[in-house]
């Protein structure tokens, strides 16, 4: 009887072990598909967009955030998915790296949600809806200069913060 019981047990266990490392997989190759994002512009793109003229940068926005909207929300919104179900799976042993790298990556990811809703998403609209005039103002574009800058400094701090993320998972993979 008691063998019995081990055996199912043992079954149980190794089921759910597989169950939480697919599971960290997922999570690390979704995370890993939003750093990378965050990566290049903090690498190449962020200088790039710094030195066009703003003409330029304003078409690439808008020709960028028409994907972006229609692509890129699933991307993020599966990884914050995988992401709580991760936190809520390894919550039953709440002291080991796999949870607690996974809440701060979690953490991460929605303090970068928080500040592309609240902080990028309103410049992309102006920059939208600036393109929807038949005719955009001339001259005078240091208002559009200063939002360039707010929103590069804006993905700057979103990368570090989703790159911290990703680095926690890592961590935990490594020592979890």
């Amino acid at each position: 009887m008691q063998r019995t019981c081990w055996f199912l047990c043992s079954h149980k266990t190794n089921e759910f072990m597989t169950i939480i490392k697919t599971l960290r997989l997922l999570q690390l190759v979704s995370y890993t598909i939003v750093a990378s994002q965050f990566i290049f512009y903090l690498i190449i793109l962020s200088g790039a967009l710094r030195n066009v003229s703003i003409t330029n940068f304003l078409e690439q926005r808008r020709a960028v955030d028409g994907l972006m909207q229609q692509r890129w929300k699933v991307v993020y919104y599966s990884c914050l998915a995988l992401s709580t179900v991760m936190v809520a799976v390894s919550a039953r042993q709440p002291g080991s790296w796999v949870f607690i790298t996974s809440v701060i990556a979690m953490l991460c990811l929605v303090v970068d949600v928080v500040l592309a809703l609240k902080g990028n998403e309103p410049i992309n609209r102006m920059v939208n809806l600036a393109a929807l005039t038949p005719k955009p103002p001339k001259g005078d574009f240091s208002n559009w200069e200063d939002l360039r800058v707010q929103w590069l400094r804006l993905i700057e701090i979103r990368g570090v913060i989703t790159v911290s993320g990703l680095g926690a998972l890592l961590v935990g993979l490594v020592w979890g």
